[in-house]
């Protein structure tokens, strides 16, 4: 994965979390309407991507973040490739106390059965601690390569979401 592709998928992540934000009460440091983001990656092009997502407030302390973005790289060939991500976002809603979410967690397929999912995982649980979160959510695919592992590590599927085409529903509703 490029620095490029994690910067999109930061992107969309946040754009989509206007609602969330919302709903936190703002630090007095932080501006108003936007979320505080710790981004946690040693040789990551930190100041690029503060430039590249000026829309949110950078944080330097994970504690008082909204967001903690974990990214994992190697130096392979004389090149730095982001080879893991992991998206940890504080939510609440209407009548449920604050949770964490565990979003956009990816492994590079090379790197996949080494450990490193579930490091991420750790990391994050961490950070959720660290701010008084005591229940998590996780989406994955029913039967995908990962769902294993989310079920060892505690994970239970309790919601269906069903996939059709819009033409499928239309011909089956009239």
């Amino acid at each position: 994965m490029t620095l490029r592709r994690l910067l999109f998928a930061v992107s969309f992540l946040l754009t989509t979390s206007g609602v969330y934000r919302a709903q936190v009460t703002a630090s007095p440091s932080a501006q108003v309407g936007t979320l505080s983001v710790f981004l946690d990656c040693d040789d990551c092009s930190s100041e690029y991507v503060r430039t590249e997502i000026a829309f949110v407030n950078w944080v330097r302390d994970r504690t008082a973040a909204d967001v903690h973005v974990l990214v994992t790289e190697v130096h392979d060939l004389g090149v730095d490739r982001v080879v893991a991500t992991a998206i940890g976002r504080i939510e609440s809603g209407r009548d449920v106390a604050r949770f964490g979410s565990i979003e956009d967690v990816w492994v590079e397929p090379g790197y996949r059965g080494q450990g490193i999912c579930r490091a991420l995982v750790v990391q994050l649980t961490d950070f959720f601690q660290a701010q008084g979160v005591q229940k998590l959510t996780l989406g994955f695919a029913h039967g995908g390569t990962a769902a294993g592992l989310w079920q060892r590590l505690g994970f239970i599927p309790s919601v269906v979401i069903a996939n059709s085409d819009i033409d499928t529903v239309r011909a089956r509703s009239s």
